[in-house]
């Protein structure tokens, strides 16, 4: 089953003109570089809450420290809003197989 998914995908990128997942004009299949500069990434996320801090040694202004209730850690590689956010949306609203590749290829 996975093999025709595949090939469906393959000569719909042949049929159609592949475009950027994120804002559906620039040339894709993957991200375009416009898009992928926009993406907000957390490379200090607090260990407990994963809200973005300014270095390893900051406090959280999200949670101070204590974390969420029931959850041990968290981690978070991108700040969802933008075109984070519409990517997330596309592959799981819309189902959409190039913004699922694109957000893994992060």
């Amino acid at each position: 089953m996975r093999f025709l998914r595949d090939c469906a995908d393959a000569v719909i990128d042949l049929l159609l003109p592949s475009v950027c997942p994120a804002c559906l004009v620039a040339d894709g299949p993957g991200l375009c570089s416009a898009c992928a500069a926009l993406i907000v990434r957390n490379p200090h996320p607090c260990p407990w809450c994963a809200a973005p801090r300014a270095d390893v040694a900051a406090a959280c202004r999200q949670c101070g420290g204590r974390g969420i209730v029931h959850i041990g850690t968290a981690t978070v590689a991108c700040a969802y809003h933008g075109v984070i956010e519409r990517l997330v949306t596309a592959a799981k609203a819309s189902g959409r197989p190039s913004a699922v590749r694109a957000l893994v290829s992060l």
